[in-house]
C-alpha cells in the first residue's frame, strides 16, 4: 500500500534532525508520529535504525512500521506524545 494511503501528515514538528510529523493512520484513525529519515543512508540515519532494532520489547510495541517511500526511510510510532524520533528513542 502506498505511503499516502496509509498516513495523513497533519503538522510538522519544529526542530532539527529527522523530519517528524503529527499524523493520522488512515486505516485506524489513530494519532501517530511519522518520522522521515531524510538525507539517504547517512551515518546518522543508520545509527537511528540500529537503535530501533535494539529497543526492548515494551518499546517495540509502540513502533508501528519502518518502511520506505520514494527512497526515504520512514518510521511510524504510536502517539501521543508527538516527539522527534531521537527523543522517542
Amino acid at each position: 500500500m502506498d505511503f499516502y494511503q496509509k498516513y495523513e501528515l497533519l503538522d510538522p514538528l519544529s526542530g532539527a534532525g529527522t523530519r517528524t510529523f503529527r499524523a493520522r493512520q488512515k486505516a485506524t484513525g489513530r494519532d501517530v508520529s511519522v518520522h522521515l529519515l531524510t538525507g539517504g543512508r547517512s551515518p546518522e540515519s543508520e545509527a537511528l535504525l540500529t537503535r530501533l532494532r535494539n529497543l526492548p520489547p515494551a518499546s517495540l510495541s509502540k513502533l508501528i512500521e519502518v518502511g520506505e517511500n520514494e527512497g526515504t526511510t520512514f518510521v511510524a510510532t504510536v502517539a501521543p506524545p508527538f516527539q522527534h524520533l531521537e527523543e522517542w528513542l
